[in-house]
């Protein structure tokens, strides 16, 4: 059964979001992000290029790849961490 988390956001959404915002530290390419998720190429660029857009997460570029990592100066950056921490990320902090 979806947690709530993915309810308001989306199973994609959700899952990329605690695996940034969980671990604001790190730094995660695609595939990676890809691998954690269980999203397909597709779905994971469309969220990836919003949430960026949206200034949710911050992209750079380290040679051919795209790594995103959480941008902690968001205004609603720990809102939304203590919102996955609650829902969406209990199993995945660990």
């Amino acid at each position: 059964m979806p947690g709530i988390a993915e309810y308001l956001l989306g199973q994609t959404r959700s899952r990329v979001l605690a695996a940034l915002l969980l671990h604001p530290e790190k730094a995660l390419h695609v595939r990676e992000l890809a691998r954690l998720t269980g999203a397909s190429a597709g779905s994971l660029h469309r969220e990836l290029r919003g949430l960026s857009d949206a200034g949710l997460l911050l992209r750079s570029e380290v040679g051919r790849q795209v790594h995103y990592q959480a941008n902690t100066q968001s205004p609603v950056f720990n809102d939304l961490a203590g919102l996955l921490r609650k829902t969406a990320g209990v199993a995945r902090a660990a």
